[in-house]
């Protein structure tokens, strides 16, 4: 059984009190506490400040006293015997925790840092961009914070001193024994490193074991489906009398996305005004939510017909959970269900799954869609990114969802596979 105890190691006056945590055999941990008194003044036997009139703060010193060792205690039970995680730097973290020491000293702390940051990136522009952060990225944010919150509650608390690669492996530790994919871990770190880099610069610590090659987040390019011209054609032309208006605005924005490249936030928010007339032709020009970029497209036969069919005008709005709801309808209607089998990291395990295709579809979809369908017509990366608003080629050749036999006949029909004079 653990138990807590407080002690004074020295004839000092006057002198600190320790606090030491035993678990049998198994660990054996002591740390001091920022209290100090007279070893005359202190009660070995009951291991508290004795009751003496010449003692002001000895009340306040014992309550603090019996708030850590209960801390300790609920924060070991919670730790349901994973006995190794529990070291002089647990200890400490839950003895500082306890009598807010962080917050006696007017220290900015990494939590408060980030909560802080958060919050300014939600009204000021990025020094590093100019421009304000996407809402989905802000969302991030506050999401990182939640699940780092959730660590310190489930394991240690955290500060810029303690984001060592002992934290590190302890986070992924956690975060897969939450069953959360190798890419979703992944941001958490992304964005920690990002955190420690800009509290750095402002010199809020000196610890750079976060630079460390090993402290990387990992990721894996996810498998993802993408919508040939056949399939995107059969969406087109399916029959959804039968159901809801709403059902027929999700397919024609989706056939938007599918072929202009465009994120959700961007093809769902287009109106007439994004149209525009350059040499007797009709193009999208819009500012992209993400970027801020300015992209134009060409006018793809399939979105005439889609402002044919409305009398000119762009579908209206709906809110992103119900496209993908009525996607996975509309692609059951086109009978899109051939099997896809998806290989995911999800817990530290490996998982393989085969559903039926239209259970894969959903609004990204269609961006990826574009992206291999315009790769496999031969058009050129460049001018493909130039519609997609890809800056790195890297990120861009992640949409592209080919397979080997694909890219060989693509090739084929290159000059270079051709007999010259």
């Amino acid at each position: 059984m653990a138990t807590v105890n407080f002690l004074i190691k020295s004839k000092n006056d006057p002198s600190t009190i320790f606090v030491r945590f035993r678990g049998g055999r198994k660990f054996d941990i002591t740390t001091s506490t920022p209290f100090q008194i007279s070893p005359k003044n202190w009660n070995p036997s009951k291991q508290i400040v004795r009751n003496t009139v010449n003692i002001p703060e000895k009340d306040d010193i014992n309550q603090k006293l019996g708030q850590i060792k209960v801390n300790i205690i609920s924060n070991f039970n919670r730790l349901n015997g994973s006995i190794h995680l529990v070291d002089k730097n647990w200890l400490t973290n839950l003895v500082n925790s306890t009598i807010n020491k962080a917050v006696l000293q007017n220290k900015v702390t990494l939590i408060s840092f980030i909560e802080q940051y958060n919050e300014k990136a939600k009204t000021q522009p990025s020094p590093h961009t100019g421009k304000l952060l996407s809402k989905s990225r802000i969302s991030t944010l506050d999401l990182v914070l939640n699940k780092f919150n959730d660590f310190s509650k489930e394991r240690y608390q955290i500060d810029f001193p303690d984001i060592t690669m002992k934290f590190y492996y302890d986070f992924y530790d956690w975060a897969e024994s939450k069953g959360y994919t190798l890419n979703y871990i992944g941001k958490f770190i992304s964005t920690l490193i990002q955190y420690m880099e800009e509290s750095y610069i402002l010199k809020l610590h000196n610890n750079l074991e976060y630079k460390s090659s090993k402290f990387r987040a990992f990721t894996e390019v996810p498998d993802e489906i993408y919508l040939s011209k056949k399939e995107l054609k059969r969406i087109e032309e399916v029959d959804l009398s039968k159901f809801d208006n709403a059902v027929d605005i999700a397919r024609d924005l989706f056939l938007i996305g599918a072929y202009t490249s465009l994120r959700v936030s961007d093809f769902n928010s287009l109106s007439e005004s994004n149209l525009i007339e350059l040499k007797g032709k009709i193009f999208i020009k819009v500012a992209t939510q993400k970027t801020g970029e300015p992209v134009v497209i060409p006018i793809h036969p399939v979105i005439d017909r889609i402002l044919d069919k409305r009398n000119g005008k762009l579908p209206p709005k709906l809110h992103n959970h119900d496209i993908n709801i009525h996607l996975k309808l509309i692609g059951k209607e086109a009978k899109i269900n051939g099997l896809f089998t998806k290989k995911q990291t999800r817990g530290g395990r490996v998982i393989i799954t085969k559903k039926p295709k239209y259970e894969h579809i959903k609004t990204h979809t269609a961006r990826r869609s574009f992206c291999t369908n315009a790769f496999l017509e031969g058009i050129d990366s460049i001018s493909i990114m130039a519609i997609s608003g890809h800056k790195k080629e890297e990120n861009f050749l992640k949409y592209i969802r080919v397979t080997k036999e694909q890219i060989a006949l693509r090739m084929a029909d290159h000059a270079f596979f051709k007999e010259t004079d």
